[in-house]
């Protein structure tokens, strides 16, 4: 395991896609940082080691502010055994003062990894309430291990920035799933059952302590291998994420790679 150590909604609900595919070359070029920008990252980072694949982008709601992300390789020689640091920090668009910042440790193991081109700036509308607009950052992480059944990844982490200080209120919720249910998708005379899927958030009218509910769905389709075999079957999957004063938390068993464990009653 990894030891990841204001606008008022004018809708409803809001629907916001979460199954981007992260790391196309056009889109990375959009969150590209500027040279300037890159010497204040250089200068905030704090550890002994190369700064990684920075990304930068104005908040389309406040383009005074500029949200960053980038990570640290801070100890490990080894591709896939590697410590980062990943920073988030907020920064002023005109000066590029790092204005606030959160660090966490990221461990490379057999399910996680760090790629060039793993983080997604997310500004979408993601209104908690009237005053408060929160933005995301992906982080493309997960790997699935030779012949695992089970895959995660994309994973979500929701900011909000109030008075100079960055909290996470979302930490690494995964929005992508695969589970092969029968056979192996490895070696070879390959033969198998799998489930893929993908998740969006739709921000309700609901709130809790004053942020709005947020629904997760997610819809899964199994695949077959030899394609021939059988036709494609879908399903779909939602919970709700409140806010409990502090974050949203979620549990093991809300998620869908969880409850796809019960492959019989599909």
């Amino acid at each position: 395991m990894s030891t990841i150590k204001g606008q008022g909604m004018s809708k409803t609900l809001l629907t916001l896609a979460a199954g981007l595919t992260l790391a196309a070359p056009m889109a990375m070029a959009a969150q590209s940082c500027t040279p300037d920008q890159l010497n204040s990252l250089e200068e905030d980072k704090r550890f002994f080691g190369p700064l990684s694949w920075p990304v930068c982008k104005a908040l389309p709601n406040r383009p005074e502010l500029t949200l960053a992300s980038y990570y640290v390789w801070t100890d490990g020689g080894r591709v896939g055994e590697r410590t980062y640091q990943w920073h988030t920090v907020m920064m002023d668009s005109s000066t590029n003062e790092v204005l606030a910042k959160f660090q966490q440790e990221i461990q490379e193991d057999s399910v996680t990894k760090v790629r060039p081109d793993s983080i997604w700036l997310d500004t979408a509308n993601y209104a908690l309430n009237q005053d408060v607009r929160a933005f995301g950052v992906r982080l493309n992480t997960g790997r699935k291990p030779e012949c695992a059944r089970d895959y995660r990844g994309q994973f979500f982490n929701l900011f909000v920035y109030h008075n100079n200080i960055l909290t996470r209120v979302v930490e690494n919720l995964p929005m992508a799933f695969s589970r092969v249910h029968e056979g192996k998708d490895c070696g070879d005379d390959q033969r198998w059952e799998k489930e893929v899927g993908k998740s969006q958030l739709q921000m309700l009218s609901a709130k809790h302590y004053g942020f709005a509910d947020i629904r997760v769905k997610t819809k899964g389709k199994v695949y077959f291998e030899p394609i021939h075999r059988q036709q494609d079957k879908t399903r779909s999957h939602s919970y709700t994420l409140k806010y409990d004063g502090q974050r949203y938390r979620f549990e093991e068993s809300q998620l869908p790679g969880y409850r796809w464990r019960d492959y019989k009653g599909f």
